[in-house]
């Protein structure tokens, strides 16, 4: 490589004349160890060479013009004082290049952490892919700003005010694991506000929004009416249906085992099988192939182990086409509120919810002893659905005693 040395000035450099092959350096003499380097294409750039542990190494500080002269002395001063102070400027360039992105992190994140510790980890898996990682993926994650993600929350509370929450507890966990695992030294969004303010849903569906829900669910595929139907008939959270495998369903005793990896309380719950449940449940297992799941997906290569994951697009059009304001919660408030009202106690109810109940001999000595009294409860809910649906007036019922 020709070099030589000259004070630099733009005019000098844009006079440079590039060579007919390889590459001339034109050191400064202004500024030691600062200069411009001309490829035979024409690239013009600022260089800074400097040693390091014995063996010379160069830094590469823009091109010209698109990075003046003035703006590239400045730098240049400012990286040899570094080098004066036993950084090795050249050395972190690189190590950035190699640092883990946001994208890395979540993958950590969801593999040694979420797999590991949550059943719901498949909906974080599913929140990262569409609301955080097309911002933020692909930036190296210790240089994320707290600012950063503020505009990420607030720009989703602008279209979904409760999922920003969401989103940003996310976020914060996320950060949190890879400062547990010495991949971060900080969690920059640790303290940042939630975007929304939240008030705890209380509304109970009405007889008159029933019958307005499943009348829109005519239009729906049979998947998605059995799956609504099964959540008003065993009062199951939504995951915990959609996890169900036909070897967790026993058709001749009438019962469905929640898996303890899908329970909730990280035990196995046994809910009772009444009669239309039954008949959904025995019809969906003759129709189906070779699934295992009762919800096998149509889009195995999206899903976890071919089942389906989520169904926030079909209660999107639920509450479009029966103008109820119907969220996935709302089956499992509807069957606590009617059992309620029918004068089911309140323990029955819990197990029925599948509800932690406090106390040892709650917990361990009398899960059995309640088994009828849950299934009675559960039957006379459905003759109350079916009573509904019927645009009949519930008959009046004597209340369970405990």
């Amino acid at each position: 490589m020709k070099t030589r040395r000259e004070k630099l000035t733009d005019q000098a450099i844009r006079a440079l004349t590039p060579p007919e092959a390889g590459q001339a350096m034109v050191w400064d003499t202004l500024v030691r160890r600062f200069g411009v380097r001309v490829a035979a294409g024409g690239a013009k750039t600022f260089v800074v060479q400097y040693k390091r542990r014995r063996a010379t190494r160069r830094a590469m500080l823009g091109h010209f013009p698109a990075v003046t002269l003035a703006d590239a002395r400045t730098a240049a001063k400012r990286l040899i004082s570094q080098v004066e102070q036993g950084q090795d400027p050249a050395a972190e360039r690189r190590a950035d290049r190699k640092a883990m992105t946001f994208n890395e992190l979540a993958l950590e994140y969801i593999e040694k952490y979420a797999k590991l510790r949550k059943r719901s980890w498949s909906a974080d898996e599913r929140h990262l892919r569409v609301d955080v990682l097309p911002v933020l993926g692909r930036r190296v994650a210790k240089d994320i700003a707290r600012r950063e993600v503020r505009d990420l929350v607030e720009d989703i509370a602008k279209r979904a005010p409760v999922h920003a929450n969401r989103v940003l507890v996310l976020v914060k966990k996320v950060l949190t694991v890879g400062v547990d695992r010495e991949l971060l030294a900080a969690n920059v969004a640790a303290g940042l506000a939630r975007p929304t303010r939240e008030q705890p849903r209380t509304k109970v569906l009405t007889s008159e929004e029933v019958r307005a829900i499943f009348a829109a669910l005519a239009t729906e595929s049979q998947d998605v009416q059995d799956y609504v139907r099964l959540r008003f008939l065993t009062a199951t959270r939504g995951i915990e249906l959609l996890a169900a495998r036909w070897s967790d369903v026993d058709l001749d005793a009438r019962v469905l085992t929640i898996r303890p990896e899908v329970s909730k309380t990280g035990k196995p719950v046994r809910v009772p099988l009444v009669d239309s449940a039954v008949s959904v449940l025995r019809r969906r297992h003759e129709a189906q192939g070779s699934s295992s799941f009762v919800f096998p997906t149509a889009r195995p290569t999206t899903s976890q182990a071919g089942r389906r994951t989520g169904i926030q697009e079909v209660y999107k059009r639920l509450r479009r086409r029966s103008g109820v304001s119907f969220v996935g919660h709302d089956p499992r408030r509807f069957c606590a509120s009617t059992l309620a009202g029918l004068g089911v106690p309140h323990e029955v109810i819990a197990r029925a919810l599948g509800h932690q109940v406090p106390g040892i001999t709650a917990k361990h000595y009398a899960v059995e002893g309640y088994a009828p009294a849950v299934r009675h409860a559960l039957e006379r809910l459905a003759r109350h659905l079916d009573a509904i649906l019927a645009q009949a007036e519930p008959a009046k019922v004597v209340p369970l005693r405990a």
